[in-house]
């Protein structure tokens, strides 16, 4: 079975499979993809760990992708490419089937079980317990996303284009990038590149789900050699390494750059089928798919009320902070469920006394969105800019920005914090889900 490399959790009848994610405790199980139309799946559907590799505390560019639907959370490893420190946004590459479910968050860190967020969604899946507040990782929300439109979501896994670049805010000039290839990557056979990702660490025992029992949060390296090359796809010897599930979008380096994006696998041990040529795994060949990658590095998000908010409350932003310390909280699943069933804003404000910790955060953190995103026009719409810099699209164009002048930003924004209230509802979901 060619299987993906997403890591998912996945909600069923029994109720929510929790992520088994080191250092929250839990106990249940990850749950692989089903296989495609041909029996295979996707490495990036339902991740794990880099097979036989080591921890790596390198290259912190290489992130975790966090994403979700009504029936599943997910991770899958990305790459952060290019950064605007100016208009906080970052560009993050990973493979076109890690956006279905949809992401939500990217965690920089060599542990992404240290984000505020992932421990408050860990949390709330289990009988509580964990301390959230002792947390040393970065998060930037998505902003939006793109995948190769040449790309079949649902598909054969082993397509061409299986690559999707994330748009990310909250972004400094601290934030670290590793650049793409340009069109010759230096690839041939019997190269060695750096496989990186946060996926499964073990293989998959007989008659069970790959990584299903495998807890890694960890970011993990691992050399592999190349057996196979074509315009756009990059085969590899897995017989004494591989990547694995959760490892889908990451990286394959090489002379310090991103050359591949990891696409497939065969259960993470048995070999795949490319053009008449047995390999371990594949992985998309970025120097392939150039068009499209700079393409979307080209492109800056619509400065609207959405982007403002995701900006400020991400990475080390101004209402970041806040934003953590109120994941961080124990009272939030307790909060959420009581805000979730008001309906009525005196029921909401009755929330806000009953729980008026998580309650104050709440409502510092939409403070501190409404000061910090200017409103320029009305609606729910609103064209918004941060106070300090606004995003200027290149050549005027397409941001809205023009029009949003330095007088208006004494308007300010009423916009409900959507990204807040996005997490709440997942952690009210996966709460809500655990009970049943």
């Amino acid at each position: 079975m060619r299987t993906s490399l997403i890591w998912e959790v996945v909600l069923g009848t029994a109720g929510l499979l929790i992520f088994s994610g080191a250092g929250c405790g839990s106990s249940d199980i990850l749950k692989s993809d089903s296989a495609d139309a041909s029996g295979e799946n996707n490495v990036g559907k339902s991740s794990s760990p880099i097979i036989n590799g080591t921890v790596d505390n390198t290259h912190t560019a290489v992130v975790a992708i966090i994403n979700a639907s009504d029936t599943e959370v997910g991770k899958c490893s990305g790459t952060i490419i290019k950064v605007d420190p100016n208009n906080h946004i970052g560009w993050v590459l990973t493979a076109a089937h890690c956006v279905d479910p949809e992401p939500l968050f990217v965690v920089q860190a060599a542990d992404y079980m240290a984000y505020s967020e992932m421990c408050a969604i860990m949390r709330a899946g289990t009988d509580g317990g964990q301390d959230c507040t002792n947390t040393n990782a970065i998060g930037y929300q998505v902003i939006d996303y793109a995948a190769d439109p040449r790309y079949q979501l649902g598909g054969d896994a082993a397509q061409p284009y299986d690559v999707a670049v994330l748009r990310i805010g909250g972004v400094d000039s601290t934030t670290p990038s590793i650049p793409i290839t340009g069109s010759e990557d230096g690839l041939a056979l019997g190269s060695t590149v750096t496989a990186i990702g946060f996926g499964t660490t073990t293989l998959p025992e007989a008659g069970t789900d790959a990584g299903s029992n495998d807890e890694n949060s960890k970011r993990m390296e691992t050399p592999l050699a190349v057996t196979y090359t074509d315009n756009t796809f990059i085969g590899y010897d897995f017989s004494t390494h591989a990547f694995c599930f959760g490892d889908s979008g990451g990286p394959d380096l090489f002379n310090n750059r991103v050359v591949g994006v990891h696409s497939a696998t065969n259960n993470c041990k048995d070999n795949i089928d490319i053009g008449g040529y047995a390999v371990g795994g594949i992985s998309g060949r970025v120097s392939g798919n150039l068009d499209f990658i700079n393409t979307q590095l080209n492109t800056l998000p619509d400065c609207t009320c959405d982007a403002c908010e995701t900006i400020v409350t991400s990475g080390n932003q101004q209402c970041a902070p806040l934003a953590s310390s109120f994941y961080a909280n124990p009272d939030l699943v307790a909060f959420e469920t009581c805000f979730a069933n008001a309906t009525t804003s005196s029921g909401q404000a009755s929330c806000l006394q009953q729980y008026p910790e998580a309650g104050n955060l709440f409502t510092a953190v939409k403070g501190c969105i409404s000061s910090s995103c200017a409103v320029c026009g009305g609606g729910a719409a609103a064209t918004c800019k941060l106070t300090d810099i606004g995003i200027s699209p290149p050549n005027g164009g397409g941001g809205g920005s023009s029009g949003c002048s330095v007088g208006q930003q004494d308007a300010r924004s009423t916009h409900v914090a959507g990204s807040i209230f996005v997490l709440l509802s997942l952690v009210g979901w996966i709460a809500r889900r655990r009970r049943r």
